[in-house]
């Protein structure tokens, strides 16, 4: 298990551990890693005093237990506090998403229907979908309804479940120090979140790229209207690709990738020029899978307007990525960046891996 922190100070202190326990955290959880992100209110601010990865020893869809109390360890143990406030995502490795279509007078009239005819669909939808096994499920479900922002898709309910004893799992592992964890959400939540940091009005596919997976959300005024969840688009990670064709250490790899990273074909430097080539498989895999979503994006908006699109995720801290993704959509492409109202105070630098976990600690504060 490989762990590493850095923070705005020592944690060891009484001092500090007085502070840390006015704090919120956020804890986004993925396959490979759990990332968190640590922080308080001061003058109308919101100042992250810490951020930090935690590489697991194996992935958590083989060994959840382990991941859940090796997170848990790095909570309490290593860092000697115990949180305001807990609010963390399950893994999307361990999370199912459907999307089911609703006739046009069910999406207009998702407002004001009583939420118990809701639950009502959503557990007849369930048990359709997964039988038996509907009741070993923990749930939740949002209606979006496009034609409120002038789109040809149709009302849809969304569906995210995981199982029961996963869910159980997370809850009692992470309740550190004695308070309950606050909040157990999804991905797919976060995201949408993180979607109305800068440019709330504006449509924005966000697009979270993992290892060997990617997931997007198009989103508009906060709200996720369409999903592609858990495409694996790859079947080696960029880091593993590198170290094969180049047979250089996982972690010279990884380094390499954060501080020279890949450029569009105008401006490569000599080690961009081998990174790029590198993992030539890699990007046009992934290019083609936000290509083909723009696609479809587009062809569902009246006026044919392209979204912009946003990186996060462990992946998107590639250098370049952003730019040559740009280059090949011929679209603006960023990655998810803090909102204003956030001051990085960490001496861990922030990079988009932490957005997810960034959201969960605004959450926190302030569900």
């Amino acid at each position: 298990m490989m762990l590493t922190l850095q923070s705005a100070g020592a944690l060891n202190s009484t001092r500090q551990r007085r502070v840390w326990r006015s704090l919120d955290v956020g804890l986004a959880l993925g396959d490979r890693a759990a990332h968190l992100v640590a922080g308080q209110v001061q003058a109308g601010q919101y100042h992250v005093v810490a951020a930090g990865q935690l590489t697991f020893a194996q992935p958590f869809s083989e060994q959840p237990a382990a991941a859940v109390q090796a997170t848990r360890k790095w909570l309490t143990e290593e860092l000697g506090y115990c949180p305001s406030q807990v609010v963390t995502t399950i893994p999307a490795v361990a999370m199912d998403y459907e999307a089911i279509e609703l006739p046009s007078a069910v999406g207009e009239a998702a407002t004001s229907t009583d939420s118990q005819d809701w639950n009502a669909l959503v557990a007849q939808s369930l048990e359709q979908l997964l039988g038996t096994d509907a009741d070993q499920a923990a749930y939740d479900y949002w209606v979006s309804n496009p034609s409120t922002i002038a789109t040809a898709m149709a009302p849809t309910l969304h569906l995210v479940w995981t199982a029961e004893e996963t869910a159980s799992l997370l809850g009692r592992g992470l309740a550190v120090g004695g308070r309950e964890l606050r909040t157990l959400g999804t991905p797919l939540s976060a995201l949408a979140r993180c979607s109305s940091w800068n440019s709330p009005d504006e449509p924005v596919l966000l697009v979270d790229i993992e290892d060997t997976t990617v997931t997007l959300v198009w989103c508009q005024q906060g709200e996720p209207h369409y999903v592609r969840n858990q495409i694996q688009f790859t079947d080696q990670t960029a880091v593993e690709a590198l170290v094969a064709r180049r047979g250089i250490s996982l972690s010279t790899a990884a380094t390499t990738l954060t501080h020279w990273g890949v450029s569009p074909q105008s401006d490569l430097p000599p080690l961009g020029e081998v990174v790029t080539a590198c993992l030539h498989d890699w990007l046009e895999r992934l290019c083609f899978e936000v290509q083909r979503t723009v696609r479809y994006l587009v062809g569902q908006q009246p006026r044919a307007t392209s979204p912009r699109v946003a990186l996060c995720g462990s992946s998107a801290a590639i250098g370049g990525l952003a730019p040559w993704l740009s280059d090949k959509l011929d679209l603006p492409v960023t990655t998810v960046t803090p909102p204003a109202v956030v001051v990085w105070k960490s001496a861990q630098p922030y990079d988009p891996s932490y957005a997810l976990a960034l959201a969960n600690a605004l959450e926190a504060r302030w569900q």
